[in-house]
């Protein structure tokens, strides 16, 4: 069993509502001293910069840790603010000393658990703390709202508005490098000081922020990026990793190209998550699963759409509308819903295979003769993917779009 001391000081900075830490640490190791302890360095817990009502402050919580392990014999402290500033917390603390038979000893509220007029006081003056920081939020929340109804700055001034700041010192260092990163640099080479003293060097975003702001018109127009082409890689986005910490999710293999004198040397396509040994790196060359997909895609014979077949899909389309009609007036005119419900199902399906059947007949032919863009958007507006064999890496299994897979022809 041991004395411990908890010390804290709030985010305030006003001296005179706040007590240094020499002065709290002497206050409690005199009251200490009077009860037959003595409180070392290693047995006081602080918590400074930090505000009673958060519940995570680290020295409290170990602090917290000892009492309940019975390692404590009595807790001193500056006064009862200074252990929290919610009535709920410090009822905890209290109660929670209580069971362990530790004794809560303060200096300045005169304050001894070890007593019943000591505990029945420190539930008073826990409520007094609370309400104290609950007026104290209150007036800073009406000072800011006044703040703010009289246009004045809520927070830290833009560089530029304080005295000692040199902003033409910045645009001028932008204008002599044309970017913000050797505006920095020169910066940083001229001695011009930041503001912010714990940094000490110029950054570009720094330079950023203030030249937008002070100078609008040295910033040189946004380049808008292109738009984004298509594929470059005739399987990109189609092959999956095979590997089983890849399998469930499905991760796409990425596609890269190597180059000799300008000329295509090979395409690979690999597991960017193998890279971070999450599993063995999955490589796959190109040119040795080409034949086995070129031979699956030749299974696709879809039917050509003749003038007859476009007619007769548009009067079914146009008699199921009618159908459509006039359920909706026998639902007005009060048949049951739930027999409407299921014949209009049942519309919705047939509607839905007649646009397949229209959409299936425009999937385009492939010719591999093409440019790798050029097949990879076909390839991809008719396969969801290619599932690779994890001992071999060929392809062993296609995912067809819905209706696709009807127009296969049986492999030879």
């Amino acid at each position: 069993m041991r004395a411990i001391g908890y010390l804290r000081r709030s985010v305030s900075k006003d001296p005179t509502r706040e007590v240094s830490r020499e002065v709290q640490t002497d206050a409690i190791r005199a009251l200490a001293k009077r009860h037959g302890h003595e409180l070392p360095d290693a047995s006081l817990y602080v918590d400074w910069g930090l505000s009673g009502r958060t519940g995570t402050r680290p020295e409290y919580q170990r602090m917290i840790a000892a009492i309940e392990a019975g390692e404590v014999d009595a807790l001193y402290a500056y006064s009862l603010s200074r252990l929290g500033r919610s009535v709920a917390q410090l009822a905890s603390l209290i109660q929670l000393c209580g069971a362990k038979g530790t004794a809560v000893r303060l200096v300045v509220d005169s304050v001894d658990t070890s007593t019943a007029s000591g505990r029945m006081m420190a539930s008073i003056l826990g409520s007094v703390a609370e309400f104290e920081s609950d007026v104290a939020s209150e007036r800073a929340r009406a000072a800011t709202a006044i703040r703010v109804e009289r246009g004045e700055r809520i927070g830290r001034p833009f560089y530029g508005e304080g005295t000692t700041d040199n902003p033409e010192a910045v645009v001028q260092a932008f204008r002599d490098a044309g970017s913000y990163s050797g505006a920095a640099r020169l910066l940083n080479e001229r001695g011009v000081k930041p503001r912010d003293s714990a940094v000490g060097k110029w950054w570009p975003s720094s330079v950023q922020h203030i030249v937008r702001r002070v100078a609008p018109g040295e910033v040189p127009p946004l380049q808008r990026r292109g738009a984004r082409t298509r594929q470059a890689h005739r399987f990109a986005g189609l092959l999956l990793c095979p590997a089983p910490e890849c399998a469930p999710q499905g991760v796409i293999l990425t596609a890269s190209t190597e180059t000799r004198h300008g000329t295509i040397k090979r395409t690979r396509y690999l597991c960017r998550y193998g890279a971070f040994r999450q599993h063995e790196r999955v490589a796959v060359s190109e040119h040795k699963i080409l034949p086995a997909i070129k031979r699956e895609v030749a299974r696709l014979h879809v039917p050509g759409a003749t003038e007859d077949v476009i007619a007769a899909d548009a009067a079914a389309l146009a008699d199921i509308e009618v159908r459509r009609a006039r359920l909706v007036a026998l639902a007005e005119s009060g048949l049951a819903l739930d027999i409407v419900r299921s014949r209009m199902v049942a519309l919705d399906a047939e509607a839905t295979a007649i646009g397949t059947r229209t959409a299936l007949v425009e999937v385009p032919s492939l010719d591999w003769d093409w440019a790798p863009a050029d097949i990879n958007a076909v390839m991809r507006s008719m396969l969801d993917g290619i599932v690779l064999d994890p001992a071999t890496l060929r392809p062993i299994a296609y995912r067809w779009r819905e209706g696709l897979g009807d127009w296969l022809q049986p492999e030879t």
